[in-house]
């Protein structure tokens, strides 16, 4: 009996020292993540400017966040039904998803070279196209506030659908795109990146 205490005593003590050194690690490792997820950058690289982002994730499943997309890719791509679509990474084709405010009509570049962000009509819920730019009512634009982009003329702004319009695009995510009363609302405040 003598013998078998200091084994069991060893052995406490090597436990004690096995939990010390589990519990050790794996405060050091919780320490690592909050440092990289503090010093980390929000997201991963984004598509080459220039395009539109919505301010607010809304949803977004990636945690990249909305733009404005050219629906289909090569082949496949369409000029109607323009819709939000997760900003694609910059290490991807993207060349669907460039465009910029200018000379009052926001102007797609790459893919869309040429053609305009237009209203089908201006009425609340109506959808987008790129169409040609031309001198149409229906592709001007203005930004407002924070970054409300309005159909001038009238109180109609870019709006993300809401997640119910939500549904797969390829590996990514899409939305409706359509004009909504202005209202201020997370699905509304854009900013452009240039």
């Amino acid at each position: 009996m003598t013998e078998e205490m200091p084994k069991l005593e060893y052995c406490q003590k090597m436990n004690r020292k096995l939990i010390i050194a589990v519990t050790s690690a794996v405060v050091l490792l919780a320490v690592c993540i909050l440092v990289w997820f503090a010093t980390a950058e929000g997201g991963p690289v984004l598509l080459s400017p220039p395009y539109f982002r919505l301010k607010n994730m809304y949803g977004e499943p990636f945690n990249h966040g909305w733009g404005i997309d050219l629906p289909g890719y090569g082949p496949t791509l369409r000029f109607s039904d323009v819709q939000a679509h997760t900003l694609k990474p910059a290490n991807v084709s993207h060349s669907d998803g460039h465009m910029k405010l200018e000379d009052g009509r926001i102007a797609f570049y790459a893919d869309g070279g040429g053609r305009c962000l237009e209203a089908i009509k201006a009425a609340e819920n109506s959808a987008l196209n790129a169409n040609i730019c031309s001198d149409s009512e229906l592709q001007k634009w203005e930004v407002e506030g924070e970054g409300m982009v309005m159909l001038v003329g009238y109180s109609l702004c870019l709006s993300v659908g809401s997640n119910e319009t939500q549904s797969a695009a390829g590996p990514w995510a899409r939305r409706d795109l359509l004009i909504r009363l202005c209202d201020g609302g997370i699905d509304q405040i854009w900013e452009m990146v240039v």
